[in-house]
């Protein structure tokens, strides 16, 4: 889209193309007319970009949102220089645009996928299908230990356990069929040499042609999580221990109750003073047995 301006800084020309975009005629578009389709919140940059390097004499290049015939506003390159006649006398400028909306989104996608990566808790990294590690963001940093600088060119073996080695082969023979690989459980090393738990998600990373150049992966540190489970497991346990104690305790008592009872009976009619001392030894020995059941009653009751 091509448009020229005179000495006065007003435009008075421009091509059929920049017309057909903006669905107005030329006559509209001439001297400022073109500035109405320009995005409010672009417009006094752009109008201070042009006047100082109109003043100067000096090529300029600026992006700024104009009116498309739709009612859209679309992303426009604008690049121009200064014209000349051919004993050195300034004439004006002539300026060529281009339709670069796509590229913006695309750009301005990018940069905010790049926000999420490099805040992201997790370590997302990306490997080509060498398993050659081409990014590092700062989650996988703090999981792992190791910058980003340290990490970079080198193969993702590096933090994977020898003895797991085989799991990165057939990893990267997934990722190449086209395959993905979800909450894969494994264990991973740190800088430090601490073994970790981690979840693995792996996708296939795809050039513009579709085909398969490498994989991104994101990894959870679920080391709290898998020591929460085994505690867990440890109580779960623990509480079905408790149970049957309490179960043995309470089952107990009863028959206890009865022989201390008859103990005693026996003790009060007993004639021989070495039965009778027996008999106390006897009725002690039931305490100290019905003391233990109410403890272990009691402590299941509590905890």
């Amino acid at each position: 889209m091509v448009w020229m301006s005179g000495t006065d800084k007003l435009c008075y020309y421009f091509n059929k193309s920049w017309l057909d975009f903006v669905g107005r005629t030329l006559e509209q578009e001439s001297g400022n007319g073109w500035a109405d389709n320009v995005h409010p919140e672009d417009f006094h940059r752009c109008l201070h970009i042009y006047m100082t390097s109109f003043d100067a004499r000096q090529p300029f290049e600026m992006e700024y949102r104009l009116k498309h015939r739709s009612g859209q506003y679309r992303w426009i390159l604008d690049r121009a220089i200064p014209r000349f006649s051919a004993d050195g006398t300034f004439e004006g400028y002539v300026g060529g645009c281009l339709d670069i909306h796509e590229q913006k989104e695309a750009a301005e996608a990018r940069n905010r996928l790049a926000a999420i990566v490099d805040s992201s808790e997790d370590g997302i990294v990306s490997k080509n299908l060498h398993g050659i590690v081409t990014s590092w963001n700062h989650g996988a940093e703090r999981i792992f230990g190791y910058t980003a600088d340290e990490m970079i060119g080198q193969s993702i073996l590096k933090i994977i356990p020898p003895e797991l080695q085989d799991d990165e082969t057939r990893i990267l023979q997934t990722i190449a069929r086209g395959d993905r690989i979800q909450h894969f459980e494994t264990i991973r090393l740190t800088k430090d040499g601490r073994r970790i738990d981690v979840s693995l998600t792996i996708s296939p990373v795809r050039d513009d042609t579709g085909r398969i150049i490498g994989a991104a992966k994101i990894a959870r540190d679920i080391s709290k999580q898998k020591q929460s489970d085994r505690a867990l497991r440890t109580t779960e346990r623990l509480a079905v221990v408790g149970r049957l104690a309490a179960t043995v305790a309470h089952e107990i008592n009863n028959p206890l109750e009865a022989v201390t009872n008859l103990v005693y009976l026996a003790k009060n009619v007993a004639v021989r003073d070495d039965v009778r001392e027996f008999l106390a030894g006897a009725e002690e020995e039931l305490e100290r047995v019905a003391q233990l059941t109410k403890q272990t009653l009691g402590f299941y009751r509590e905890t």
